[in-house]
């Protein structure tokens, strides 16, 4: 079968079947032989089926390279052995169409791998939804965020939330939206942006998650520095003259009242008294305004390794009185992989003498409302969360608060205590603020409240 024309090789086969019918008329028909006749009509099949096998091999080529572009299969080789050079020219083109699908297919995946690496890389959670809210993609902010790193394509949004169901449900195409989602026990400011694609026919629903609870503690935290500065500025400006100029008054009034007695006693005590009240209230307010400034002159913090174990033993030495009066239960449990902090240890200080005050004044509150039995408890817990950040957690079981006081917990000011300041909470947000770390305050009245502190490991 060295015939390197498929026409010959064709006529070929047909010459000897030809001969092998004749062989077979022969010993069937004229000398009768049917041992001969059987091998003869075995070998007469054998040959029919090698001349259909060999005529619909091109057939099968052709199918099997159609079949490849369904499969994305372009590793199948085609040879043209013995078919001749119209044969060659045409598995040549096959193999040419194959090689550029093979490079086109190449790019394909590169271009995929690019994007898949591009939206991994973004620290906006990215996820698409059928008409279903079935998960079709997600990125790993996305996961990050919502905690879920179990996560799969196919599952409903509701896994992930039943409130970002609902939002998602409620979302025009195009449109974005400011919420509050509660997330991992912590309610975080979100911009959602939706938008609307089809493949296939197929309506998809990407959607686009920021989480904006940073920013705006930087923003809002920025904005009451600069109404600070500018209160501050005015208040002192006004009350140093008046300090100056009621201790002058005051003075001379009393020389006047010792030495010349312009007026009677009754009319002079009143005046001392109403001067000195003055005096009193205005460096009463100088020291609240000077109050306030400690949150404008917070130096930028100058890190170190501090050890975990004998920086929180201090702590309850701090307090050591107050949690003996109080009977309150003391508890400071940290990771064995956590042995340092890299933190400016002053400030850092500051930061936890308020949380740790604050906690402790709300066992007060609870117990001049509580007749049952009542066991303080204050617990102080370091680990890693899922994102990679070293957690700071500071959980009470006092009086807690209600939405709306927690919301304003952090503002300045802000103070539901007779005699506080209200700047303990912020001024403790701005340290962990310049520490490039986040505080997130949970509480719920009559259970208690939990302070997180996450820093970069």
């Amino acid at each position: 079968m060295g015939f390197k024309n498929f026409y010959l090789n064709i006529l070929f086969r047909i010459l000897i079947i030809s001969l092998s019918i004749a062989l077979l008329m022969f010993f069937l028909l004229v000398r009768v032989d049917y041992i001969i006749s059987f091998f003869t009509f075995g070998l007469l099949t054998s040959l029919l089926i090698n001349l259909f096998s060999y005529i619909n091999k091109t057939n099968r080529d052709f199918t099997n390279f159609l079949t490849s572009f369904v499969h994305n299969d372009f590793t199948i080789h085609y040879s043209a052995k013995n078919k001749g050079k119209s044969f060659d020219k045409l598995y040549q083109t096959f193999e040419l169409i194959q090689a550029q699908l093979r490079s086109l297919n190449f790019e394909k995946e590169i271009i995929n791998q690019h994007l898949q690496n591009l939206v991994e890389h973004m620290d906006v959670g990215v996820i698409s939804l059928d008409k279903d809210q079935n998960i079709q993609l997600l990125n790993k902010a996305f996961r990050q965020m919502f905690n879920t790193p179990a996560l799969s394509r196919g599952q409903h949004i509701s896994k992930v939330s039943i409130e970002l169901s609902n939002i998602v449900h409620q979302l025009r195409p195009d449109e974005k939206r400011l919420t509050k989602l509660k997330i991992s026990s912590s309610l975080q400011q979100l911009i959602i942006h939706s938008s609307v694609y089809k493949l296939k026919g197929q309506e998809f629903k990407l959607i686009s998650l920021k989480n904006i609870h940073g920013e705006l503690d930087e923003r809002e935290m920025e904005s009451y520095q600069k109404l600070i500065r500018v209160l501050t500025h005015e208040i002192m400006n006004t009350l140093s003259p008046i300090i100056s100029l009621s201790g002058t008054i005051n003075q001379s009034v009393k020389d006047l009242v010792k030495e010349q007695t312009p007026l009677d006693d009754k009319t002079g005590n009143y005046l001392n008294e109403g001067i000195e009240a003055i005096q009193d209230r205005s460096q009463g307010l100088l020291k609240f305004t000077e109050e306030y400034r400690k949150l404008m002159r917070l130096p930028q913090p100058k890190l170190k390794l501090v050890d975990i174990n004998e920086y929180f033993k201090k702590f309850r030495l701090l307090f050591e009185q107050q949690i003996k009066d109080k009977n309150i239960e003391f508890t400071f449990e940290y990771s064995e992989d956590i042995q340092h902090l890299n933190i400016d240890s002053e400030l850092f200080e500051q930061l936890l003498i308020n949380v740790y005050k604050n906690a402790i004044e709300s066992f007060d509150q609870i117990e001049q409302t509580s007749h049952s039995v009542y066991k303080p408890t204050l617990r102080s817990t370091i680990h890693k969360n899922e994102e990679g950040f070293i957690t700071i957690t500071i959980s009470d079981n006092g009086c807690g608060m209600d939405n709306e006081m927690q919301e304003k917990a952090f503002i300045p000011f802000f103070t539901t205590k007779e005699k506080g300041s209200g700047i303990g909470l912020s001024l403790s947000k701005q340290i962990v603020l310049l520490h490039k770390g986040r505080m997130h305050c949970d509480s719920k009245v009559g259970k208690g409240t939990k302070i997180s502190i996450l820093l970069n490991p």
